[in-house]
C-alpha cells in the first residue's frame, strides 16, 4: 500500500513537472514547441508502461 502511494506521488511529480515544462515552452513563444511534445509524449508513454509493469 505505501509502495502504491510512493509510486502515485511520483507519477504526480512527473505531472506537474511535464505542465511547468510546458508553460515553460509556451512562455518561450512556442520556439520549442516539438521539443516540449516529444518530452509530453515521452513522459506519457513512461507513465503507462510503469504503470503496466506494477499491474
Amino acid at each position: 500500500m505505501i509502495r502504491h502511494i510512493k509510486q502515485l506521488s511520483v507519477h504526480t511529480y512527473e505531472f506537474e513537472g511535464a505542465y511547468m515544462f510546458t508553460l515553460h515552452c509556451l512562455s518561450r513563444k512556442l520556439r520549442s514547441f516539438r521539443a516540449c511534445l516529444r518530452f509530453i509524449w515521452v513522459s506519457i508513454i513512461n507513465t503507462y508502461q510503469s504503470d503496466s509493469l506494477v499491474s
